[in-house]
């Protein structure tokens, strides 16, 4: 009977991730089967739009990509294992066509996928937060579609009007700040005026369901407040000055108002004296419409004042006060010389200082003459009256509504507004993990379709992370997720939890285990490097060939243990090789002689890694166990560590001699520790805790000093216990500011 043995298909490495957590929400959500019913493709066509939809949306949920690298990512994840997508379809001709049929039924797909999401995790419709957001693009798009988004210039969030920008806008659920309503708008669209139209995509979601809609002072408009009032809509938002001037906020008393029964979340780990405190009082505010003949919106307004806020609008009053006092003062001085030569200079200089620092209506300037040198004067002085009425608005903020005072009492109203900040954080996520900017694209209607491509993305981002805080619950904060340490789960730190690590260098390190305890890795270690010109030689010779009578430094007293080599330690002979190098299969010509460089070292090698050394300008070559010495250069970096012969290290202790330390495995760690003072620094002992003592040309090595510190250094089994660092006990300052190497 004859065994014929075949060999499979090479094995194949691939990045898995959160791939198959982001295809189980795809697939409850439906993305793919809404894209396709709404944008069909021809019944040849090798990929669907649904299903380049998904592939995009988990390249922005696990490594953000370029159009053009799309293919390569897909290559080197498994997208065609957990998606059933070749990577070679993926190219950016394919990504274009499926941007430009999703641009043109963007609302329709983002509507049905958020209706899904509702029914799928059941969520709450009762709060909905809006806001708009800018993003710049740096292109001149002197040709676009006007059905889409455009680029404009506008107002942009990141402060940088000279970039055309488009806007996206955000409804957000209050219950784990869900984006249920997502849309692109150009970029000089007004936010006020884009208002009805989230009103309606919302309605369009939610049914019958009614809702509250929390939104910024851009929501509070006559026309905005009278068409969701019509719509049965309950509505919250800040009242800007123009509804609510600042000399009704300033006729407010603080004491007065009742305290309100409400602690920020950043104040919930504070002691009660360090946290900010809220009161709050009610009234009504009249707002007439643009026309006579409108009827007015009398609204219940609730006026709350906050310690904090109080507290920063004193710091940034002080601040800008001081800048525009400096700037001033130099004006003055400044007046009638070349640099403000005449009236006009002066007076345009106070003026464009007072613009810039916000003073305009709190100083009160004059210029004059001087009647000797005939050149102008500048004087001025803060509004004393001005600052007090300034003050007295310090911490005081409106809040319109149409709630009754039985649907939400002050302290209900002020607990809602606050959760406005889920749809920052969402913009947060929005364009920091999901990399939302830059965008380099051709079309507007590219620029539409993938604006809502990340809008999905967010959506599946949200879900998991409020699938996940559901799980932990009553727990807030998940044990190890966030650098060991416990910490509230957030999308951001859930997907970095599930992504494999980095190839190459930046592969992440596994955590560091116990030298004797540590397991050891599959792959062989790279093999030490040896110069090619360097052959075995006596050890009557140094690295250059050179005799002891030539070279002082070559050591021709010593002895060499037993079983080792007598070679120099500076050129390892080939028994030396072959131990450090067990496999045939490497070249010795293309090795290099392992050199510890000063203050680094070499990681390929057995020896292992000594980073930080110190010490005296004395001594002999700085140099490891297991390997050759180190180089010369490195001289005097490690006072206390004599030398090393084949696989035992000499270790000079003071008031104890030379003692030899032969590991017992080729890993070890350097401990740093005290050896006295040298030139004014604090020196370094390097202690090898690698295997047991032994004597040293038949010294008895003497027992450890008792060193109550040492208990905090990493101690090996007792069986294989090593020798101690001796001498003075270091300063705990010095001793805490010291590093630990493993060798590997």
């Amino acid at each position: 009977m004859t065994v014929v043995a075949g060999y499979g298909p090479p094995s194949v490495e691939k990045m898995l991730g959160a791939l198959p957590v982001v295809r189980d929400f795809l697939r409850r959500l439906g993305v793919a089967s809404v894209v396709d019913r709404l944008c069909p493709v021809r019944e040849d066509a090798r990929l669907t739009h649904g299903q380049v939809i998904e592939v995009l949306i988990a390249n922005r949920l696990t490594c953000p990509t370029a159009m053009v690298r799309v293919a390569d990512w897909a290559a080197a994840w498994a997208v065609e294992e957990v998606f059933d997508v070749a990577a070679d379809a993926l190219n950016d001709d394919r990504i274009a066509r499926a941007l430009d049929a999703l641009a043109g039924q963007a609302e329709a797909v983002v509507g049905s996928v958020g209706a899904a999401a509702v029914t799928a995790f059941a969520l709450d419709l009762s709060q909905v937060h809006w806001d708009m957001t800018s993003i710049s693009l740096y292109g001149a798009y002197p040709q676009v579609d006007p059905g889409y988004a455009t680029p404009r210039h506008g107002h942009p969030k990141d402060r940088r009007p000279d970039l055309k920008q488009v806007q996206t806008g955000l409804g957000v659920l209050g219950d784990g700040g869900v984006p249920l309503v997502a849309k692109a708008y150009d970029g000089g669209a007004a936010e006020v005026s884009q208002v009805v139209g989230a009103l309606r995509a919302l309605q369009t979601v939610a049914g019958r369901r009614e809702f509250l809609l929390v939104g910024d002072t851009k929501l509070v408009s006559y026309g905005n407040l009278t068409e969701l009032a019509a719509a049965g809509t309950r509505f919250l938002a800040p009242a800007p000055k123009s509804v609510v001037p600042a000399a009704v906020l300033a006729a407010l008393d603080v004491t007065t108002a009742a305290p309100v029964d409400y602690v920020a979340v950043r104040d919930r780990e504070k002691f009660a004296h360090q946290r900010g405190f809220y009161r709050a009082c009610e009234g009504l505010t009249t707002m007439r419409g643009p026309r006579k003949n409108n009827p007015p919106l009398i609204l219940r307004t609730v006026y709350v004042w906050s310690s904090a806020r109080a507290q920063a609008a004193v710091s940034a009053r002080q601040l800008k006060l001081d800048k525009a006092r400096d700037e001033l003062d130099r004006l003055a001085r400044t007046a009638g010389t070349r640099y403000h030569p005449d009236d006009t200079a002066v007076r345009a200089r106070a003026e464009q200082v007072c613009r810039t620092r916000r003073v305009t209506a709190l100083a009160r300037y004059d210029i004059g003459l001087d009647p000797d040198s005939g050149k102008p004067t500048f004087t001025w002085a803060f509004d004393q009256t001005a600052l007090d009425a300034d003050a007295a608005t310090d911490g005081w903020y409106a809040l319109l509504t149409n709630l009754s005072a039985d649907e939400a009492d002050p302290a209900e109203v002020l607990r809602r507004y606050k959760g406005q900040e889920k749809v920052e954080r969402r913009y947060s996520d929005y364009k920091g993990p999901l990399a939302v900017a830059p965008l380099f694209l051709r079309t507007n209607q590219r620029i539409d379709g993938l604006i809502h491509v990340i809008c999905l993305a967010l959506l599946v981002f949200t879900l998991i992370e409020r699938a996940v805080r559901q799980a932990i619950a009553p727990a807030e904060k998940l044990p190890g997720l966030y650098a060991g340490r416990p910490a509230r789960p957030t999308g951001r730190l859930i997907l970095e939890a599930l992504a494999p690590p980095a190839p190459g260098p930046h592969r992440r390190r596994p955590a560091r285990l116990h030298p004797q305890t540590r397991t050891t890795p599959t792959a062989p270690a790279r093999p030490p490097r040896h110069r090619p010109h360097l052959t075995p030689m006596t050890r009557k010779q140094d690295h250059r060939g050179r005799s002891a009578q030539q070279n002082p430094k070559c050591e021709t007293r010593g002895y060499p243990p037993a079983g080792k080599s007598t070679c120099h330690p500076w050129a390892p002979c080939a028994d030396q090789r072959r131990r450090a190098d067990p496999t045939p299969s490497s070249p010795p010509g293309r090795r290099r002689c392992p050199r510890v460089r000063p203050g680094r070292g070499d990681r390929g090698s057995p020896a292992g890694t000594v980073r930080r050394n110190a010490g005296s300008d004395r001594g002999p070559p700085m140099t490891t166990p297991g390997a050759p010495a180190g180089n010369p250069r490195a001289r005097a970096r490690c006072p206390n560590l004599w030398r090393v012969r084949g696989g035992a290290a000499v270790v000079r202790e003071p008031g104890v001699g030379r003692v030899a330390v032969v590991p017992s495995s080729p890993v070890g760690i350097v401990v740093p520790g005290a050896w006295g003072r040298r030139r004014g620094g604090r020196g370094r002992t390097y202690t090898i805790h690698s295997g047991p003592s032994v004597p040293a040309r038949g010294r008895p090595a003497p027992a450890p000093a008792h060193r109550p510190w040492a208990s905090r250094l990493p101690q090996a089994p007792p069986a294989r216990r090593a020798l101690l660092p001796t001498g003075p006990r270091p300063r705990a300052s010095c001793f805490h500011r010291r590093q630990r190497r493993m060798i590997a």
